[in-house]
């Protein structure tokens, strides 16, 4: 008996030290930083000649033969040459004719572009890549402004010269410190004991994370230089009436999770009785007592802390691993978006919102963008970026998913000899894509990952926009344009494979293959499981068709045959949207004239679940020819006269109502309405979304008793307003004009789209609405003033 214990203490020593040794080698294959030795690129200048700006951009010219914007402005004003902004050797030469995967060019572009120190993580690509997290942190600033000279860590050598007033006020932006869900998370889960938000993101050239300071008029340029300091008091930096306004002293990097001490609110209570001891292994730690179990009283947690220090067994704040753990799956601008599925495509810094990406082929969300697709592929001049192929094992899906779908389908790209095999996609050689090679058809994808084109825009679409605006999912833009988190329940049997599923087997799939994707439920392994919810850490993706990335880009496509909701085009973090529509209190749908206080009385205006004009219907229904003409214009050609796929501003499509904004419905983006400052900030440090806010509604529509003098008066405005009669839109026309009679008399206001220069709209104006005349409302007229 006693040679039996020996052995099994000694195999539990050889199965402890097995484990810790295989936990030693995980731990060991995080890639290791390569020693590299940059070439050094002086800052950006304000002013050059051409001759230095040709001399900066010679070499790269001979590869990247066309671009878009060679300085990523569309003014000629701007003078820069490719090495200004994204750094390297552009004495560089390389031999397109020889094909761009050829070794010569390869030894050429490896001495033209820094080189990154973490390789594997980029996937010898171009195109972002997917989940890159803390990536930016980790890498050399150098190789950063080469991949992206707008980010924040970079910005200032790349763009400091002439933006450097903007710079510093992104990185105190809302956007950037995320001060609203790190202070809000922190005080309502017991991690700091007061309201006074101190947490914000912000990081140094290097990556480390820093402190932030607002501005302050107060302070000498020596004091200010010691604000940081724990010991500096928060009331010296800031005025009062700063501090009326929102303003907030200085932010510090949210602790580790695993030093914290843990909240109470945790903790498991149980009933007591007898309890076996910690179930957290304490390993070196002996038990004097030798007892296994112990009588416990009521009330105390069954799942003891560790009697080791922080960062062990129990002792871990749950709430900053949450939100460290949100940072990263949810990033702000420090970091680029997730890049893997339609609507997270995105890069960092300035780029995130200035350089647009595909991610919505909804024109209401996206405009002119909206072409573009929804799977991050861009349309760039440049043949070295333009011809990449999608390959299908990288960005936009996997051929072999983990769920069920149609990943296999004909849609996808063509595997063959012009598709590279890196993951991200291939280059087309030169000769192959000469004049008589034969043609594909359709075009097969491009990679994603890339941006529309080279250059920055003012043009700003929503789509953009929702790459960050979308969490919580049942906020923010998704109320503006109509959505909603799906419940998992509307049109259930289009999207949980099993017996019941009715979603239409997707072109060139087999029918063997639709049998075991669709009509059998799903039970996932553990690698299928950890692979989905790597992208989606929404639980129930595991069993859904859309555990496949290519089912999900194609949710919108099973609408037609769809019976209670609509599904939205993007999916950001792999979530999937209903739309909204106008009901009774009994879930009926009803059209424009229903009522919705009733409960399936008002039968005149329910609409038929049949009716095959629930979400399409034909044209000749409208009376107003402009958006007879919309509706026409949309229409798909084999269904002639009937509203399209997809339908332009101006219209909701279908008998039903899409309960969006009516802004939204309009056309209006959120550029329209949140300017320049509402975007980068005031240069103050703000803890909350209303205060970071420059426009208010009567800016734009004036009051019950005088017209607006489009002058902004919210929070966040400078004292005297800024005056949005001056602005421009990017074709140089007036963003806001106001309309006069031959009396001089103002009688109306009309507002041009920043995004889609055709696209105009009659701005309500409120003292009209209350007034007698052809634009009374008499419900405004009444409404409580």
């Amino acid at each position: 008996m006693m040679m039996m214990r020996k052995l099994f203490a000694l195999l539990a020593f050889v199965t402890m030290c097995a484990a810790f040794g295989a936990s030693v080698v995980r731990a060991a294959e995080e890639e290791k930083p390569l020693k590299i030795t940059y070439r050094f690129t002086p800052p950006a200048p304000r002013e050059q000649s051409e001759a230095d700006v040709s001399a900066k951009s010679e070499g790269c010219y001979s590869c990247h033969t066309h671009t878009d914007q060679p300085s990523m402005h569309a003014t000629p004003a701007v003078r820069l040459g490719c090495t200004d902004c994204h750094g390297g050797d552009a004495s560089q030469v390389g031999s397109p004719s020889l094909g761009y995967t050829h070794a010569t060019n390869k030894a050429v572009m490896a001495l033209a572009h820094p080189q990154p120190t973490l390789p594997g993580a980029w996937h010898d690509s171009s195109a972002n890549p997917q989940r890159s997290y803390t990536l930016l942190n980790k890498e050399s600033p150098e190789f950063i402004r080469f991949v992206n000279p707008s980010d924040y860590r970079v910005a200032r050598e790349a763009c400091g010269a002439c933006h450097l007033e903007v710079i510093e006020a992104t990185e105190r932006s809302l956007m950037s410190t995320s001060a609203m869900l790190w202070g809000g998370a922190a005080y309502n889960n017991g991690i700091v004991p007061y309201k006074n938000y101190v947490f914000g993101e912000a990081y140094t050239r290097t990556g480390e994370a820093a402190c932030i300071l607002s501005p302050s008029s107060r302070l000498t340029a020596e004091e200010y230089k010691e604000a940081c300091k724990p010991s500096f008091g928060f009331d010296k930096i800031l005025t009062d009436d700063e501090k009326k306004r929102g303003a907030l002293a200085k932010m510090y990097p949210l602790p580790r999770w695993s030093v914290i001490p843990p909240g109470d609110v945790f903790r498991v209570f149980e009933r007591g009785g007898r309890n076996i001891a910690t179930q957290f292994p304490e390993i070196g730690l002996p038990n004097p007592s030798g007892s296994i179990q112990r009588l416990e009283e009521p009330g105390r947690p069954d799942l003891k802390q560790s009697n080791r220090g922080p960062g062990t067994g129990l002792r871990v704040a749950i709430p900053v691993l949450n939100i460290h753990k949100t940072r990263l799956n949810d990033p702000l601008m420090w970091f680029m978006g997730t890049n893997d599925q339609p609507g997270d495509y995105r890069h960092s810094g300035c780029s995130g919102c200035h350089v647009v990406y595909a991610n919505d082929r909804e024109p209401r969300h996206s405009l002119t963008y909206a072409k573009y697709g929804r799977d991050g592929e861009t349309d760039t001049v440049d043949p070295t970026i333009r011809e990449k192929l999608w390959t299908g094992d990288g960005h936009g899906g996997d051929k072999k998913s983990a769920g069920g779908g149609h990943s296999e389908a004909s849609h996808m790209a063509p595997d063959d000899g012009f598709v590279g095999g890196t993951g991200h996609g291939g280059l087309i050689d030169p000769a192959a894509a000469a004049a008589g090679a034969p043609q594909r058809e359709p075009r097969p994808r491009r990679e994603s990952g890339h941006p529309i084109s080279h250059a920055f825009t003012r043009a700003i679409p929503t789509s953009q926009c929702m790459t960050c605006h979308m969490h919580q999912p049942n906020i923010f833009l998704n109320s503006y344009l109509g959505y909603t988190m799906w419940d998992y329940e509307s049109d259930a049997p289009q999207m949980w494979p099993g017996p019941n599923n009715s979603a239409p087997r997707p072109p060139g799939m087999s029918d063997e293959d639709y049998q075991k994707k669709y009509k059998q439920q799903r039970y996932p392994t553990a690698a299928e499981a950890h692979a989905v919810l790597e992208r989606n850490p929404e639980a129930a993706a595991t069993r859904g068709l859309w555990a496949d990335v290519e089912f999900l880009r194609d949710v919108y496509d099973v609408n037609d045959s769809n019976k209670d909701t609509q599904f939205a085009d993007y999916h950001g973090h792999g979530w999937n949207f209903r739309g909204i529509f106008k009901r009774d209190r009994n879930g009926n749908l009803l059209n424009a004239d229903g009522n919705m206080s009733t409960y399936g009385t008002d039968t005149a205006n329910i609409i038929d679940p049949r009716d095959p004009e629930k979400w399409r219907r034909s044209c000749s229904h409208y009376t107003d020819p402009k958006q007879r003409d919309l509706c026409l214009s949309s229409a798909d050609p084999g269904k002639p006269g009937v509203e399209g796929k997809f339908v332009p501003p101006g219209i909701n499509p279908g008998k039903s109502v899409h309960m969006m904004d009516i802004h939204a419905e309009k056309g209006m983006q959120c550029a329209d309405c949140h300017f320049a400052q509402d975007s980068h900030g005031n240069g103050y440090i703000q803890g909350e979304v209303a205060n970071a806010v420059e426009i208010s509604c009567k800016d734009c529509h004036g009051t019950a008793d005088a017209f607006p003098n489009l002058l902004t008066s919210n929070v966040a405005a400078r004292p005297q307003g800024n005056n949005l009669a001056l602005l421009r839109n990017p074709d140089g026309r007036r963003r806001f004009e106001f309309q006069y009679n031959d009396d001089a008399e103002v009688i109306g206001l009309i507002q041009r789209s920043i995004v889609d220069p055709k696209l105009e709209w009659q701005v309500s104006l409120v003292k009209q609405a209350v007034t007698p005349g052809p634009h009374f409302n008499a419900k405004a007229a009444g409404a409580p003033r």
